[in-house]
């Protein structure tokens, strides 16, 4: 099965939107884990919190990256995210232990 997305070693690859004065958003990458998953019932995500990190230097050198969590609702969740989090089984090291 092709991956539809980047994994960068053991980070997923996800855009993001960063809002902006003008009320646009700017799109940028985001390097992150899947931390925990909270769910309506069965096979319906309520929400997703995700371990991101701001700093990849720091990430692959020291283990540390300055994480950062962060929420995505069912609304605004990553379609990479979603894949993955679909995935677990066959890609256990982009999930928090």
């Amino acid at each position: 099965m092709a991956i539809p997305v980047r994994l960068v070693k053991d980070l997923i690859e996800f855009s993001d939107t960063i809002p902006d004065l003008q009320g646009i958003g700017l799109k940028v990458f985001s390097y992150g884990k899947i931390k925990n998953i909270y769910w309506w019932g069965k096979g319906i995500i309520k929400s997703v919190e995700i371990v991101q990190y701001r700093n990849l230097e720091d990430y692959f050198n020291e283990g540390s990256g300055d994480p950062v969590s962060r929420s995505f609702g069912r609304t605004n969740l990553p379609a990479e995210i979603e894949f993955f989090i679909n995935q677990k089984e066959e890609f256990p090291a982009l999930f928090v232990k």
